[in-house]
């Protein structure tokens, strides 16, 4: 699978799957944070690790498989029991 990747701000990259599923990195010059992680299909953990060196803690939205599939592939996640 090939990401997209589209800065939208400073530290604030908008990262696509090619089918219409997106999650954001924030990074930070201590952390990042990776709000969603899409499906799961492909190397999503590899394709962070080229934009930041550092690991990011991942806060899933919602427990849906669009947002939550990629989330075996990061140490850090976190989501709101409701």
């Amino acid at each position: 699978m090939e990401f997209s990747c589209k800065e939208i701000a400073p530290g604030v990259r908008q990262i696509g799957d090619g089918q219409g599923n997106f999650c954001t990195l924030l990074t930070g010059s201590r952390s990042a944070i990776l709000f969603d992680t899409m499906t799961g299909l492909g190397d999503l953990r590899g394709f962070i690790s080229s934009l930041c060196p550092m690991e990011p803690v991942v806060i899933a939205s919602h427990g849906h498989f669009d947002h939550v599939g990629g989330v075996r592939q990061f140490d850090m996640v976190y989501m709101s029991e409701a």
